[in-house]
């Protein structure tokens, strides 16, 4: 505790800083905050609703110190993120609704950079019926900006510097500011939609959503595609952009390079199943023949 600054010399003894404490104390932790854990609530809906319509259920409420809350915060949610069949390399797989790096990030940012001042308010994870969110007490700490995020750059500050340096050497999180950018990367693998970021009444907000940037094939859709010759990349490519895509969508989508990426473009061009576009560029852009259309 000495050698992290958790504890401080003073004559005759110590002082115990509050970070040993949220971090370490026995139970309850109530005794030294009165809201620093997790309360996860469900909502029958899209929307809250109140009075007589009201909706949400509280699941339970987590009052553990810090770097036992992490693990069982992540146990917990596992827990309630529901699963389903899903579209994934052309097979229908049960898969969760949100990728676990993109919600395990949110939960430990929120513990480990929540603004521990606020001792009326906790962190709230709220399971919608197409979302999911995490608040935190506090905005965002200076230079890190809601744009910075929005725009991937990698970026890290820290107000609880003694907490998160515990947690980087516990291996429970990362002080290298690449979980934002992973978490985009982790949506866009999963075909889901950006995470979004926001500031909503001076706490911190995360928005992962479970709809999907398409809905999976329909029975005719799906009928088409069985009868054409396609590699996997291609049906691919087919099934998330069937409004037409690009060399990049497809380089994106199935890891390839340019140039393989060209050839076998230019496979469904010469069969006939995509039409050429009108010009060269990065936004040329591919779409599926009328022929094959009708």
């Amino acid at each position: 505790l000495g050698q992290y600054g958790l504890i401080l010399p003073r004559a005759g003894g110590c002082a115990i800083t509050n970070a040993a404490l949220l971090l370490f104390a026995r139970p309850p932790l109530v005794r030294w905050h009165p809201r620093a854990g997790i309360r996860f609530q469900r909502v029958a809906g899209t929307q809250r609703q109140h009075g007589t319509r009201r909706n949400v259920t509280q699941l339970d409420r987590l009052e553990l110190p810090l770097a036992a809350l992490i693990p069982e915060a992540h146990r917990f949610t596992d827990g309630q993120i529901r699963k389903s069949e899903k579209l994934h390399n052309l097979f229908f797989r049960e898969m969760p609704e949100y990728p676990p790096f993109a919600w395990q990030e949110a939960l430990v940012n929120a513990v480990a950079h929540r603004d521990y001042a606020d001792q009326g308010r906790e962190i709230e994870v709220w399971f919608y019926e197409d979302r999911m969110e995490v608040l935190s007490p506090g905005e965002l700490v200076p230079p890190v900006t809601l744009s910075d995020l929005r725009a991937r750059r990698p970026a890290h500050a820290s107000r609880n510097p003694l907490i998160v340096r515990v947690l980087v050497d516990a291996g429970i999180m990362r002080e290298e500011g690449e979980g934002i950018p992973r978490m985009f990367e982790e949506m866009e693998e999963f075909l889901l939609k950006h995470p979004e970021f926001s500031i909503e009444a001076a706490a911190f907000s995360v928005k992962l959503r479970n709809i999907p940037i398409f809905q999976g094939p329909g029975t005719e859709w799906k009928d088409l595609l069985a009868k054409l010759r396609l590699s996997a990349g291609q049906r691919r490519v087919l099934l998330a952009h069937p409004e037409g895509f690009t060399n990049e969508d497809y380089r994106k989508l199935n890891k390839v390079d340019r140039d393989q990426a060209y050839r076998e473009i230019q496979e469904m061009v010469a069969a006939g199943i995509v039409t050429p576009p009108g010009g060269p560029g990065r936004a040329a852009t591919y779409h599926l023949s009328p022929e094959l259309k009708s």
